[in-house]
């Protein structure tokens, strides 16, 4: 009885190693990885080696995240996982300024080597991707040539990267009769025209450039429209 114990106790220990160990994995790049949107420039240094940066991408649908990529070192790895940690294999790549090479582990990882004489790796990095959420590992990696830098834009499906019209921030607000109040709008892309209305003139009434005055006492909604992208706007007047 007490060898079973020692036994079950021992296979408990293994049990929990291994797990504790693949936790440590999949959990270091949730804590340490940056939320970024599609097409958005990214910058970062890496100063040693093996340092890392890590970055977190929710795609929306089936497609293709592509990785165009500036490194200043010598050699930097380019690691990408979907949510289970799985890493997902290159489906392409297009270099114009140094070179590249896969690990053995299923060309899944990616090498990053830099053109010794202009000391720079620039080039694109394709991986076929899924709607989940996938994390973008870079480490610098075979010695300290170069400074380390790295400018790279990821764009993958997003329900913000297929946004053509315009977005308009808003306010929701409580005013005093008498009060004037100027509202303002948030556009993506920028040069769109917003054009403001009033339910209710007598109550709220708002000028072409977002300038509202509350009249008297009573409720209206303004509407600022951009494109084919509509924000109503609720003004309580006390």
């Amino acid at each position: 009885m007490r060898i079973a114990k020692r036994l079950l106790t021992l296979f408990m220990v293994i049990v929990m190693a291994m797990t504790a160990f693949s936790v440590t994995v999949s959990a270091g790049i949730e804590d340490t990885a940056k939320s970024i949107s599609s097409g958005k420039a990214v910058s970062t240094t890496l100063y040693s080696i093996w340092d890392i940066a890590d970055y977190k991408i929710n795609v929306t649908s089936n497609g293709t995240l592509k990785i165009a990529l500036t490194s200043e070192m010598n050699y930097c790895n380019i690691y990408v996982y979907d949510v289970y940690g799985n890493k997902v294999r290159v489906a392409n790549e297009s270099v114009s300024a140094g070179g590249y090479s896969y690990s053995q582990i299923g060309y899944s990882d990616y090498e990053a080597k830099w053109n010794s004489v202009t000391e720079k790796y620039i080039g694109t990095i394709s991986y076929g991707v899924s709607k989940g959420t996938y994390y973008i590992r870079f480490a610098r990696n075979g010695g300290s040539g170069g400074n380390g830098k790295i400018n790279f834009t990821a764009t993958f499906p997003s329900s913000s990267s297929s946004t053509s019209t315009g977005k308009v921030s808003y306010l929701t607000l409580t005013m005093s009769k008498g009060w004037s109040l100027q509202l303002g709008a948030v556009v993506s892309p920028t040069g769109k025209k917003v054009t403001w209305k009033s339910s209710k003139k007598s109550v709220v009434s708002v000028s072409s450039s977002g300038l509202i005055t509350a009249k008297k006492k009573g409720t209206a909604i303004i509407t600022a429209k951009c494109g084919s992208s509509t924000k109503k706007i609720k003004i309580i007047v006390k």
